[in-house]
Order: C-alpha cells, then structure tokens, then sequence
C-alpha cells in the first residue's frame, strides 16, 4: 500500500469455505489524515473489470470512538453486486475491528 495521491494498493479476499482468492487493487486518489480516503478499487475477475470509487469518510466520535461510513460509486456493477459489495465492506470492517480491538487489549 502506498498511501498517497496516485499510489496504489493491491489485496487478496479468500472467499466461502473453498477460500477462493478474489485480488482487489486501486489507486489512491485523495487521502486527508485522518478523516478522509478516496480510491479506486477494481477486481481481477473478468466480470468486475472496470473500476468502481470508494470513498471512506473518518469521524472522530470521542472515547476512543471513529464513525466510518463507506460510500462505493461507478456504476460498473449490476444492482445486486453493490448489494454483495456492502455486504463484504461489514464483514471487512466488523474483521478490522475485532483485530483492532485485539491489538489494543491487554495480555493476561
């Protein structure tokens, strides 16, 4: 991940029981510590080949607490796929939490 106007990121999703990797990759297009993140995402599978925004937006909620809220435009997609699209960013922030929470957390 190189976070910066026109850096690029690439991830892997493992998918279902069978752990099929779906890769993801985009390019940054405007990052704004700590409250603002704009980039490209685009998956490797044929059907997915044009390239959607995300835009995540930061608020500080005080007591340690951040509001992120997630916003995917570009139109690429049938109508259900933004629906399979949420679906996987709860279960990619719920996954970021849980690890967050644990490295936070004291060791007994």
């Amino acid at each position: 991940m190189d976070v910066r106007p026109g850096g690029a990121w690439r991830a892997t999703m493992l998918h279902g029981p069978e752990r099929l990797e779906i890769v993801f990759s985009g390019t940054y297009l405007e990052v704004v510590e700590p409250e603002r993140l704009v980039m490209t995402i685009e998956a490797t599978e044929p059907e997915s080949s044009a390239a959607e925004a995300v835009t995540l937006v930061l608020r500080d909620l005080g007591a340690g607490r951040t509001e992120m809220t997630v916003t995917q435009r570009g139109g690429h997609l049938p109508a259900d796929e933004y629906s399979r699209a949420m679906r996987g960013w709860l279960v990619f922030l719920d996954r970021l939490s849980d690890h967050l929470k644990a490295r936070h957390d004291p060791v007994p």
